[in-house]
């Protein structure tokens, strides 16, 4: 944990499946009273923690139940408080209490309206978006499930997608995906509409190497934040966000992601054809 201006505060976990130790965490959000839930992904579980990282619960275990995972690897909070998993191996989307307790849930695995191809993002402000990594799409729903709207499909054109990965919000509903294997970010209206672009393959400021995590800040204008995974990266954003990364600390205010060791795993993978974060343990 750091200040905004990066100045180091504290830190928690280690190596394990206790209470408080992590086996490769894999998507982080701040809730509501600012506690922090960290999706433990090796251990098929959500913890919580307060803001300073003390430990208050978890929920989880490997399976296809209600409330349990297989490699999930998104989590954020909504605005009431309720926590979103991607169970991205479980093709669905899980909706949860802020205290664990399991509510509903809706996908399978599929192309049709409401299906998944392995979830690999989401993003909630009432309505919950979501990446739908293997069928290079976003779905957009209600905050019960109820299927809404989509847009994309397999391309490099404006509004297509080649696995996508990562999604955000700004505050007025503009929407934000990182597509890694295209290089670039690209904006939507909140129904899906393409506004524009940014980013294309290299190391030049504005470029980028699979990028594979946005957070939005305050300043919308200014504060648009890629993780571009070659590098370790510190984001100042005020918003409650919810990156994908290997190591990853929050206070609400500043995230550091360090994806040095996830960026050589994928480097396996060549002319960037990498796989998504969610299946590094299972292709290694």
């Amino acid at each position: 944990m750091f200040t905004s201006d990066g100045t180091y505060l504290t830190k928690w976990g280690s190596l394990g499946s206790a209470n408080g130790e992590f086996d490769f965490p894999h998507g982080i959000t701040v809730g509501t009273g600012g506690a922090v839930y960290v999706g433990d992904k090796n251990n098929s579980r959500i913890q919580k923690f307060t803001s300073d990282g003390t430990y208050l619960t978890q929920w989880g275990g490997l399976g296809s139940a209600n409330g349990e995972f297989d490699h999930q690897s998104a989590i954020t909070a909504g605005p009431d408080g309720s926590v979103y998993v991607a169970d991205t191996g479980n093709h669905r989307i899980q909706k949860f209490t802020s205290d664990g307790t399991y509510l509903t849930q809706w996908g399978s695995q599929g192309s049709g309206n409401g299906e998944f191809n392995y979830p690999a993002g989401i993003a909630v402000n009432g309505n919950v978006y979501v990446v739908d990594w293997g069928n290079h799409r976003i779905q957009k729903f209600t905050s019960d499930g109820t299927y809404l709207t989509q847009w994309g499909g397999l391309g490099s054109g404006n509004g297509e997608f080649n696995k996508p990965e990562a999604i955000t919000l700004d505050s007025g509903g503009n929407v934000y995906v990182a597509s890694p294997n295209n290089s670039r970010i690209q904006k939507f209206t909140s129904d899906g509409t393409y506004l524009t672009q940014w980013g294309s393959l290299g190391s030049a400021n504005g470029e980028f190497d699979y990028p594979a995590g946005i957070a939005v800040g305050n300043d919308t204008a200014t504060s648009t934040t890629t993780i571009d995974t070659t590098s370790t990266t510190t984001i100042d954003t005020t918003s409650t966000t919810t990156i994908d990364g290997s190591t990853t600390t929050i206070d609400g205010s500043t995230t550091t992601i360090d994806t040095t060791s996830t960026n050589n795993h994928r480097r396996k993978h060549h002319n960037h054809k990498r796989v998504p974060l969610w299946s590094l343990y299972d292709t290694i």
